[in-house]
């Protein structure tokens, strides 16, 4: 967790405009939540993931108060707390405000809490890389929109330097050159984008 605590301080809050959000329905996904925290073998991670990006158009909205609420971790953990608590209402998949939330709850002495939110990162995790290392196409992680892939490399402690665009036959790839703040080495993680790729844009007449 200590590369996880020092990557989480890198927060992008830059993006595009976040579209409407598609009809789905909240009850499954928050459900499925639960059952990911309980650490139970039948939550589907993968339906998971995509209904939650489906119905955010795949642009799931910025955290505006990332930084003030990672600031405020220190020494004022409930209001952390709450400020990660407003965001996972809007995306209960937000990966940086569940971390948070996983640290400040061991803060505050809350350890089953603390417990289910890593386990929910853990799923979300698992389920992004699919046993594989990222560092071909052909070991690609998959991603569901592009702001999981900034929040996954954060969350492992990688530090996001550049994204290219690549093709593999009828497949599309983001190729994420990142720096490990551990050695200085730059390496490229590769994410299969097939399941998003050009349907965030289709609402903005881009």
């Amino acid at each position: 967790m200590k590369g996880l605590l020092a990557a989480a301080l890198f927060i992008g809050l830059s993006g595009l405009p976040v579209q409407a959000m598609d009809k789905s329905d909240p009850a499954a996904i928050t459900a499925m939540v639960e059952k990911a925290k309980a650490n139970d073998p039948a939550a589907d991670m993968t339906w998971l993931r995509r209904e939650n990006s489906r119905r955010m158009s795949y642009m799931a909205p910025n955290w505006e108060d990332a930084r003030s609420a990672f600031d405020a971790s220190a020494k004022e953990p409930e209001k952390a707390l709450e400020l990660a608590r407003k965001q996972l209402a809007t995306n209960p998949l937000d990966i940086d405000a569940n971390f948070l939330a996983e640290i400040v709850y061991g803060k505050l002495g809350r350890k089953d809490d603390e417990a289910h939110q890593h386990n929910l990162l853990m799923a979300l995790l698992k389920s992004v890389m699919d046993g594989k290392d990222g560092k071909t196409p052909a070991t690609a992680w998959n991603a569901v929109s592009v702001d999981e892939e900034y929040q996954i490399l954060r969350l492992i402690g990688f530090q996001p330097k550049s994204q290219a665009l690549v093709g593999d036959g009828d497949k599309k790839f983001d190729a994420m050159t990142v720096t490990n703040p551990d050695t200085g080495k730059e390496m490229t993680i590769h994410f299969n984008i097939d399941f998003f790729f050009g349907k965030q844009f289709e609402g903005l007449g881009l």
